[in-house]
């Protein structure tokens, strides 16, 4: 399984001597610091996500994804330190009979990065409200529907 890798600005570490230095960089910008014993295995599972980067970044899919602060954890380690076991309540549940509305006149796409109905990615961290964040992404979006767009 491959290492994790995010929507951030991204780099290629290319050779050797410019992956140690885009390792230290990346170390110095997120705060990083590891004891002799942990460095290199952080450093492969950077490398790793590096090299997932580089890949998804090379399929030129409309999108671009790049290293951040998880970008030293394994999949195993990220899953285990940051990511919850299932939950049963309503957010994961499906509604049957729900139909999609046919008739609806929508343009075929809509860039929302260029329409700016768009925050920064936020990062909730290990605390397990993800309907908050949810929350709030609803309410952004409906702000900039009803309020920014009609004004413009």
């Amino acid at each position: 399984m491959l290492s994790l890798a995010a929507l951030l600005l991204g780099f290629s570490p290319g050779t050797p001597d410019t992956a140690r230095e885009a390792w230290n960089s990346w170390k110095s910008q997120h705060g990083k610091a590891y004891s002799a014993s942990e460095s290199e295995a952080r450093y492969a599972s950077w490398r790793a996500s590096s090299a997932e980067v580089d890949v998804i970044n090379s399929r030129n899919g409309g999108w671009s994804a790049a290293l951040n602060e998880f970008s030293d954890l394994t999949w195993d380690e990220f899953r285990a330190s940051r990511l919850m076991t299932p939950q049963n309540c309503s957010a994961t549940h499906t509604r049957s009979g729900w139909h999609a509305v046919h008739d609806a006149k929508v343009p075929k796409s809509i860039d929302w990065r260029v329409a700016g109905a768009l925050n920064a990615v936020k990062n909730q961290g290990h605390c397990g409200s993800c309907w908050t964040f949810s929350s709030t992404g609803a309410m952004e979006s409906h702000y900039f529907l009803k309020c920014v767009r009609d004004a413009l």
